[in-house]
């Protein structure tokens, strides 16, 4: 059983962590490795696995196989298995609860990626119930709960319910900065800067925005990194009229990655920057920005992160409608 155990772990490490470190595995070689990962004769029936651990690491496995790929049906279906696995043996759950909230968590995301989000307010209250083992679980299920809130919320136009969360979610990172992922924090401030943006905030959601960029060089979610750029670019551009703005163009030009999945969209926003941001506040600024809104159609049709909420803010812009009453139509 322990064998058994360790090549279901060797399997769901590694597809763990080629999704979280390319998000969706469309590169080659990643595509290749991700198929020969899931390929294994161990995958082929859950009846090889034969403890429950094994068996939740199977069922993560396929989700992330199927994440990857953009199959959110067999993704949502596998994190349900992977739910009520852990459901099944209350004693498990008490040994590792952070495990357990991550799988609500996960299918917490699920749910409202498929806009389902009538069983979400249950699941977010039981994952507040789960008992924690220690500091580490402490701010793994701070951040699981936090983020799933934030989630929630924004899709379902509550932006209030989350900014209230805002004081929380602060002294949050503050009690576990040194022991919270760079990825969890660039999420759990990212997010709340956007909130702010949506809900009108601009100068709330720019120091959101500056906050992340002052983190340093760090070396997770280089997509909300370079969002957090383009963002701060955008907002500056737009709370200040003065010719200041090249010298910030410049400068952020060498922190884009052109390895990354996102960098086309962030190499054109770019592009549109340099050529346009003398004109932003002139008569003429409205029918580029609307020119910005048709270029980034193509990423968000791509479901590239970030380039549904920057055509809302371009198009708010050119039109004079609120960002907030264009969100609103864009969930329905």
């Amino acid at each position: 059983k322990v064998q058994n155990l360790i090549q279901y772990t060797l399997i769901s490490d590694r597809l763990g962590d080629y999704n979280m470190r390319f998000r969706v595995a469309d590169r080659k070689n990643v595509r290749q490795a991700v198929d020969q990962l899931i390929a294994n004769p161990l995958m082929a029936d859950m009846k090889l696995a034969m403890s429950l651990p094994a068996q939740i690491k199977f069922a993560f496995s396929w989700a992330f196989y199927y994440s990857s790929i953009g199959n959110n049906a067999n993704t949502a279906k596998y994190f349900e298995l992977l739910l009520n696995l852990w459901e099944s043996n209350p004693a498990y759950i008490a040994h590792l609860p952070h495990n357990y909230c991550e799988a609500i968590s996960n299918y917490l995301g699920q749910l409202l990626l498929r806009g389902q989000t009538e069983q979400v307010p249950t699941l977010l209250r039981k994952m507040e119930q789960v008992p924690t083992a220690g500091r580490r679980s402490e701010m793994m299920t701070f951040c699981a709960i936090e983020l799933q809130y934030q989630l929630y919320y924004l899709n379902t136009n509550q932006l209030e319910l989350a900014i209230a969360r805002e004081d929380k979610l602060l002294n949050g990172i503050k009690a576990f900065g040194k022991l919270m992922t760079e990825s969890k924090k660039l999420a759990l401030l990212y997010n709340m800067g956007v909130c702010h943006l949506l809900a009108g905030h601009v100068q709330l959601a720019k120091n959101y925005f500056i906050q992340i960029r002052d983190l340093g060089d760090l070396h997770s979610r280089l997509d909300l990194q370079g969002l957090a750029r383009i963002w701060r670019l955008f907002l500056l551009l737009e709370l200040d009229k003065d010719d200041r703005f090249a010298p910030f163009l410049r400068n952020s030009k060498r922190f884009f990655n052109a390895n990354h999945p996102s960098y086309p969209m962030e190499e054109t926003i770019y592009t549109w920057l340099k050529k346009y941001h003398t004109t932003f506040h002139s008569a003429e600024g409205k029918s580029q920005l609307q020119s910005l809104c048709t270029e980034l159609q193509q990423f968000e049709q791509q479901k590239i992160l970030g380039a549904e909420e920057l055509r809302l803010w371009a198009s708010s812009r050119a039109s004079g409608k609120s960002i907030r009453d264009l969100y609103a139509v864009s969930l329905h």
